[in-house]
């Protein structure tokens, strides 16, 4: 629901996507406090479970990730929609030109986005067999470097699923290594604020030596 509604006021009017996922960002993350403050507890095992239960002693968690993966992976590189997402997020007005439907096209994405985010935080909760008001807070900026160092362009158009899943796969080996290191949360958090500065920086520098290899010169 929360996707869509961003969807609507990005795809559908037209109005800046930055400001549009901040505002509504701020809105829900100060409403949960609203709402309630604390933790939930005494949720329903069914409700845990895909978080939580485990196969032949693996989380299921693990194989919802890569399941979905997956999914997506083939939903942008075999499906129309996805060579629309792609076209749109690398040039919106030449896919406007080529007929392409481009407010739907950038509807269903946060559409898509917001049931991806859903599924997160029900992964979240089983794990932590809770529903404190801070849940995965602080968490957007490492799924933004992982996704960065995985190879998803800043510039729209490029990068795959796979290759985010590994990017933030990295960072999360990373953050459980500096866990088991016992090292200060604070210094943690400035590393990771480190990492996502190390992430554009690469990015960037991929970008130019790949359009100057590409553009003729």
């Amino acid at each position: 629901l929360c996707g869509t509604v961003n969807g609507f006021f990005v795809g559908k009017l037209g109005l800046n996507a930055f400001l549009i996922t901040l505002s509504t960002y701020l809105m829900l993350h100060w409403g949960t406090l609203v709402v309630r403050r604390g933790t939930v507890l005494g949720l329903p095992e069914s409700y845990l479970a895909p978080g939580s239960a485990t196969i032949w002693n693996i989380q299921m968690a693990i194989f919802i990730l890569f399941t979905v993966a997956v999914l997506l992976h083939f939903l942008l590189k075999k499906s129309r929609f996805g060579s629309h997402i792609y076209s749109v997020g690398g040039n919106i007005q030449a896919a406007r030109m080529a007929g392409i439907n481009t407010g739907n096209v950038i509807f269903g994405t946060y559409t898509l986005a917001g049931v991806l985010s859903g599924l997160a935080g029900l992964l979240y909760t089983g794990y932590m067999r809770a529903c404190p008001s801070t849940l995965a807070e602080g968490t957007v900026f490492l799924a933004f470097a992982g996704a960065i160092i995985g190879g998803i362009s800043l510039r729209g158009g490029r990068g795959a699923i796979l290759g985010a899943l590994g990017g933030v796969l990295l960072l999360g080996v990373i953050d459980a290594g500096m866990t088991m290191l016992a090292i200060d949360p604070a210094i943690m958090g400035t590393l990771q604020g480190l990492l996502v500065l190390v992430a554009i920086l690469l990015n960037e520098t991929r970008e130019k030596w790949r359009d100057k290899i590409l553009t003729p010169s």
